[in-house]
This record gives structure tokens, sequence and C-alpha cells, in this order.
């Protein structure tokens, strides 16, 4: 957003905004910013106006209200008990919005403001002359046609030069290379095989279609033998499949396959057009409708994956020490055998990381001993006693910093919903009930759920302070003795998912070892995280013992 304007018009009490906008880069001059700026400063210099303020939109389409600029000089218009000015100045009234809807509706809520939205190079329009409302709706009409028959020609150019072999913009798809010449005056380019990268699309293809492979197995061999993609450093599951459903490699281009932009309903809906033979195939039409339908045959909705994360105990918990990835679970030999992988490796290949994998029972009762090593011992209660007293206090501080500023959000609020009400009670406003009243629905809500935000911490607060209060060392381990042998003495507690979850951060694995990152568990309240690790022993792959350290 601009400055205003520090030229010094002359004073006649009255004050406007301008609002200049342009729909892309490539924008002719005449509409550019800088012109539409210069016109609406010179206009309002004319007419003695002083300039308070000059909202900017760059490269958005007027065919839609979702502007930052926009909805900021509509919002300053009506947070104020008195708008700031009266006048919005554009450039023509498309710069204001091109959708008819829009352009009523808003001005519509600015005329109730005693905003007039006018026109520099229309100026009749704002001006309050009678013949302004049919005026009006004819510009509005007209820019809604052109901006709509735009987009349609558009599509329909871009359909034709497809036919005649040309590309449309954009980057190649892989395995295809731009080659650019000169059409009758104007640059075009056309797409042309790329020798290195087609022979990797091939054999992407050829492996698929053979159906001993996957389409993560494929990434994952790519990678192992060195192969990369345009961009990036490894192949992973989406590029893949993304090669095997592009119909461009069969020379064929599509237009209307994707739907238009969600909230965008105002623009015109093209049907499916597929324009065949656009540039040279790379894979032949047979099998291209092969891969289609062993794609369809394998998608989750019709063949379910061999495993679930679900169904492993330590599934999203444990991190890869060597890429930061999360290990997931999987199977072997038809669900025989059940494993802890790294996700990078499982995605992209040893090449990405070579991390080891890892049983599933093995590293389950590595931690599950762990769990109950931590927890049942008097020694490590005593160590969890002291972590306990530092937590709380900590938490009691950060609660009463979080408490503060709640209750100052509250007040906020409050006396905005009080402004609104007297707003409404004494018609100074020119808006009636009905126009607040969606805002005033949501300041109320939005005060009820920070007076519940509130009185959770003040109830946190309470409960902490108790405890912290509790002066009797022995007493505190011994409730927690009582509590928790009972826990990890059960092994279906100490088995269950959500239990763990409460208790661990997270797991490192790495080089046959697994540090526990642990969380304190409250009996009385909620699980919280601590910096507290704990280092256990656990089998590699070739079944040595790793170092224990703690």
């Amino acid at each position: 957003m601009s400055q205003p304007s520090k030229e010094k018009p002359v004073a006649n009490g009255v004050t406007c905004a301008i609002y200049c906008r342009y729909s892309s880069k490539s924008q002719d001059s005449g509409y550019s910013i800088e012109a539409q700026r210069a016109a609406c400063i010179d206009y309002a210099n004319k007419q003695g106006w002083k300039v308070h303020n000059i909202y900017i939109d760059k490269a958005l389409s007027g065919t839609s209200d979702d502007r930052d600029s926009f909805q900021r000089i509509i919002s300053d218009t009506l947070s104020n008990d008195q708008p700031p000015y009266s006048i919005i100045l554009v450039h023509k009234l498309d710069r204001f919005a091109r959708n008819r809807y829009d352009s009523i509706r808003y001005k519509h809520i600015l005329k109730k403001r005693g905003v007039r939205v006018m026109s520099v190079t229309q100026p009749i329009i704002g001006s309050g002359d009678p013949t302004e409302v049919l005026l009006e709706s004819l510009l509005e009409g007209m820019d809604e046609f052109y901006s709509l028959n735009l987009a349609r020609e558009s599509i329909k150019g871009m359909v034709q030069n497809a036919k005649q072999g040309f590309w449309n913009g954009g980057a190649a798809p892989y395995g295809y290379s731009l080659k650019r010449f000169i059409h009758n005056g104007r640059e075009k380019s056309t797409l042309e095989i790329n020798s290195i990268e087609s022979e990797t699309v091939r054999h992407i293809f050829d492996m698929y279609i053979k159906g001993n492979i996957g389409i993560k197995g494929i990434a994952m061999s790519l990678n192992n033998k060195g192969s990369k993609p345009r961009y990036g450093k490894y192949w992973n599951k989406t590029a893949i499949e993304r090669i095997l459903s592009n119909e461009k490699y069969i020379g064929n281009i599509i237009f209307g396959k994707h739907q238009n932009r969600k909230g965008s309903s105002y623009l015109p809906a093209f049907p499916l057009q597929i324009i065949k033979d656009c540039h040279p195939a790379m894979v032949d039409r047979g099998t291209f409708e092969k891969v289609q339908q062993i794609l369809k045959s394998r998608s989750p909705a019709v063949s379910p994956a061999r495993s679930h994360n679900d169904s492993f105990l330590l599934s999203s918990l444990i991190v890869c020490k060597k890429c930061g990835s999360r290990y997931v679970g999987t199977s072997a030999k038809s669900g025989q055998y059940f494993y802890y992988i790294c996700g990078t490796k499982d995605r992209k290949g040893r090449n990405a990381c070579n991390s080891k994998i890892v049983k599933r029972e093995v590293i389950e009762q590595a931690v599950t001993k762990g769990i109950r090593e931590k927890f049942v011992t008097k020694k490590n209660l005593k160590s969890l006693v002291v972590d306990l007293r530092s937590f709380i206090e900590e938490f009691l501080k950060i609660a009463s910093i979080n408490l503060n500023a709640v209750n100052r959000d509250i007040e906020d609020k409050e006396k905005r919903l009080t402004k609104l009400y007297d707003a409404v009670e004494k018609g100074t406003s020119g808006l009636t009930a009905d126009d607040l009243a969606p805002r005033m629905r949501q300041l109320k809500a939005e005060v009820e759920s920070l007076k519940s935000q509130a009185l959770q911490l003040e109830l946190r607060k309470k409960e902490y302070s108790s405890i912290s209060l509790e002066n009797n060392k022995d007493r505190i381990i011994s409730r927690y003795v009582n509590f928790l042998s009972k826990l990890f003495n059960d092994k279906a507690f100490v088995y269950n998912k959500q239990m763990i979850r409460d208790i661990i951060d997270k797991i490192e694995y790495g080089d046959g070892h697994i540090d526990i990152y642990w969380r304190i568990p409250d009996p009385s309240s909620f699980p919280t995280k601590i910096s507290s690790k704990k280092r256990v022993l656990v089998k590699d792959e070739s079944g040595s013992l790793a170092r224990t350290r703690t």
C-alpha cells in the first residue's frame, strides 16, 4: 500500500481514498498501477480533495473480492465510527470490481456509510445523477461480460494453438524439451523428445507394466541407480505417479480436466477437450491404457494397503538419527514379518538414507522395558518427582502470562462489542442491526471461547498450585509409586498406543540404540512435554547387542 500524495490540495472539506488494481504483470501501460495512481491523484487535486490513503492490489483479478487491499479499504470504511473519507476514487469502474454482484453489494454497503465510488474516466458514476443508475448497470454488465468472454476466448485460443502443435507455455514435462522459433513474427515453442530423459520415462512405464514392482519400488530403483529427476535430488512416489498418469506422453493435451479454483464459480465451466497428437508421443497408446487399468486396480479404494501404521505401537514416534525422517511400519512376505523402516529410505531408497530397518517386536519390547525401568523403580521415581516440581514451577509461570494475555483479549473484544451495540442504539453509523449482526455474533463467540480458555487456565493453575504446596516429598513419591506400579505391571496398559504417546515425546533410532525422550505424566491432569532422555538397549539388524547409556 502506497503512502498518500504529499501534494497539498485545495481545502474544500472532501477527503477521498484511491484504489488501484491491475490483473497481470503484462497489463497494458495505460492501465498500469503508476498510470492509475497518477490519474487519480491529478483528478483529486483538480477537485480540491484531500487524499486519505492509496490502496493497491497487484496482479489480482477484479472478478473476485478476495483482494487484500480491497478488503482493507472496505474494513477501514466500516471499522470507524465515522469513515475517514467520503469518496473512493478509481481510474475505471472495472478497477473496483468486474463481478456485478460484488460491485452492487459493496457499493450498497459503502453507501450506507456515506461513501461513494467515483471513476476518473467515467465521472458520471458516483455523481448522484439519475441517469447514473442505468449507466452504471450497463457498465457493470459490460465489464462482467468482458471478463467472462475473455476467459472463454483465451481457452479457445489455447485449444487452437495446441491443435497446430504449439506449446501453450510453462515448463516442458519431464522427458521433453522446448524448441523455440519465430512463427508469423511471434515467438512460438513446441515439445520435442529429450533423448536422455525419455529413456527414463520409457523405463518407468516398462517396469510398471510388467507388474512385479510398484510405484514406490520404481522410485527406489531409480534412486539406487543414481537417476535424478529434473528438480530435486530423489525420485518419489508422487513424481512417478504423475508420469504414469500424464496423457502428454501419448501426445495428448487436455483442457478442462482440472476444474476452476474453489470459490471462482463466476468463471464459465469449460467442457473437457482432448486434443490428440499435439506433439511426438513417447509411449504407445496401448501401453498407456494398460498402465491406467493397473493404476485403477491398485488404488486404495479397490486394493487396501498391505499394512497399516495404526497396527504398529510406535508409529510416528520413531525418528531416524541420520536424516530426521519418521520411521514407518511395513510388512514383508505377505504379512509374515513386520518392520519399522526410515520413511526416507522407504520412499526414495538406500541412496537417500542408509539407516537400518528394525524388527517390530525387537524395538517395541525394548521401549516397553525402558518404560518400566523409568517409572517403577524408587530411584527413578524420586528423579521424576524432582522433574515434576521443576515442571510445575515453569507451568505456573507460563500459565500466568497466558492468562493475563487472554484476559486482555477478552477486555478488548468486549469493548468492541459495546461500541457496536452503541452504534445500533444511537443510529449514528448508518448501519442497521442486520448489517452488524454477523460481526456481533463473531465477537460474542470469540469472547465466550476466550472465557473458556481463561477458566481452564485458572483451574490448571489451582490444580498445579496444590501439588507444588505439598512439602512432604515422601508422600508425593508414595502417591506415584502406588499409582504407577499398578499401571506399568499391566501389560495391556504398557502396550496401549495412547499411553505410549502420553509419556513419550519421540524415539530416536540409529547405530543400534534408541534414545527415548519422555513426557512427564501427571495422573491428575494432562501429559506435558519435558526435556528428559533415556538411552536403552536394542538389537540391530546383525543381531549383536549395542552398548547402553543413560
